[in-house]
């Protein structure tokens, strides 16, 4: 079963909190939650969030009664304050889509529409100029959802996902620049999965794990756009398969972490993979967080922080670093 399906009705309210940084380097001096919801876009769950380097915007996701939404808002920490943003000529409504910051531009595209019916139709959202731009759809990737998205620097790649109950194993590079989409190559690329995670090396994107109708997968494989050719990512001593965990670039490794290894059992193990040598080293659980899915993880420089997600237990609002 596809675990990205909205279950339930929306009804109570999304608890919006920010980590306040003072960042001096990438140190904290600060070590609290303040309330960021007055003011704040309407509930919604499944949405995306990107960082300008001064806001956040978020977009898209379900609302109550699991309606899919196209409107958002930026979130300024410096000011406390939340900014709706344009919703003319905004991508139709959606959820389990994907996002994307290149610099001066949200890129939306695909995820799931009304009737859970997969979606191709994306924008780019300016937030100087308050404007969505329509990108083009030709040789783009088929509709989807559950894909990853990673930003190169100057191009989008998208790829796997689910299409019509379909795993996919296709993708697809758009360069804002030129409003261009081309084809990359399945060829050696890994089997088809949704739910899996990509991350950017800086010269290659790396999908790991999901799932697809063969199970959860422990597998992946290692795209570089310069050669457009897929490479092996061993799985001798890589961690069990799984579905809905959280995977970050600390510019050496990827670190994998949680998620579900069956429908109904989270765990919270992880591992590092060192693509230069092709080797997976397990990390120490000792004092790791609660098993979870669904989760968050980011990458301060010298950190992986982990923050909410589900387990058996219910939603979470618990992590660590």
């Amino acid at each position: 079963m596809y675990l990205f399906q909205i279950k339930d009705s929306l009804n109570s309210l999304v608890i919006l909190a920010h980590f306040l940084l003072a960042i001096s380097g990438l140190g904290y001096t600060q070590d609290l939650y303040e309330s960021i919801s007055i003011g704040s876009p309407e509930d919604r769950l499944g949405h995306t969030a990107v960082w300008t380097g001064n806001e956040m915007i978020i977009w898209g996701g379900f609302g109550a009664n699991e309606v899919a939404l196209s409107t958002g808002g930026r979130y300024n920490p410096s000011t406390n304050i939340w900014t709706p943003i344009s919703n003319q000529q905004a991508p139709e409504p959606r959820g389990g889509h994907t996002a994307v910051w290149t610099g001066n531009e949200m890129i939306i595209w695909g995820g799931f529409g009304a009737n859970e019916v997969a979606l191709s139709t994306r924008g780019r959202y300016n937030p100087s100029t308050n404007i969505w731009t329509p990108i083009s759809n030709q040789q783009a990737p088929k509709p989807r959802g559950g894909h990853t998205a990673v930003w190169t620097g100057n191009e989008m790649i998208i790829w796997g996902g689910i299409s019509q109950n379909s795993y996919l194993d296709t993708g697809g590079k758009y360069s804002p620049s030129t409003d261009i989409w081309t084809p990359i190559p399945n060829q050696q690329a890994p089997e088809p999965r949704g739910g899996h995670t990509a991350v950017w090396t800086g010269n290659e994107m790396i999908i790991w794990g999901g799932t697809n109708q063969n199970g959860y997968l422990n597998t992946g494989r290692k795209y570089n756009p310069l050669t457009d050719e897929w490479s092996e990512v061993t799985t001798r001593e890589a961690i069990i398969g799984k579905l809905l965990h959280g995977a970050i670039w600390t510019g050496q490794h990827m670190i994998v972490w949680g998620g579900f290894y069956d429908e109904n059992t989270p765990i919270n193990t992880g591992a590092r993979y060192d693509p230069s040598a092709n080797v997976w080293t397990s990390i120490s659980n000792q004092q790791a967080p609660e098993p979870r899915g669904g989760h968050t993880v980011v990458w301060t420089g010298n950190e992986m922080i982990i923050w909410g997600g589900t387990n058996q237990n219910g939603y979470l609002n618990t992590g660590g670093r």
